[in-house]
């Protein structure tokens, strides 16, 4: 055992003939390691009363993060692959939550307040440019 300016560290006697790098880390010898405890899970799941529009058999599911308050839409069904896109807003929307009107859009709309007037906005927007509620 050598002494370093980061601690304790193993030198191996074989450094110049085999290539070894001559530093191991060494195990700690505390015996009183505290074991981690599972987390929690920080996601809220929220029921939604609505038909997932891809496979038309779950319902969908709104998975929100308690701490950041980031979320995401997704179907109930195991074996429908479908995501509704995200919802970082107000659990205040849900209520007003739709199918996207567009055809090719499997997404879902929430309307908001702009300018005063009332205005949809499609969770697919960011990813697939919908342009449901802004024609």
């Amino acid at each position: 055992m050598r002494e370093g300016p980061y601690g304790e560290f193993r030198a191996c006697s074989n450094y110049f003939k085999d290539g070894c790098n001559g530093k191991v880390k060494q195990k700690s010898k505390s015996k009183n390691k505290k074991k981690t405890e599972k987390t929690k899970s920080k996601r809220k799941m929220i029921d939604i009363d609505l038909v997932c529009p891809s496979c038309k058999k779950g319902h969908v599911i709104l998975s929100k993060n308690e701490e950041t308050g980031k979320g995401f839409f997704k179907c109930s069904n195991g074996d429908c692959k479908w995501k509704g896109g995200p919802f970082n807003k107000s659990e205040d929307l849900i209520p007003t939550l739709q199918p996207c009107p567009e055809e090719d859009c499997d997404g879902l709309t929430y309307e908001i307040i702009r300018n005063g007037k009332p205005f949809r906005v499609c969770t697919y927007f960011p990813k697939n440019k919908c342009q449901a509620g802004r024609k």
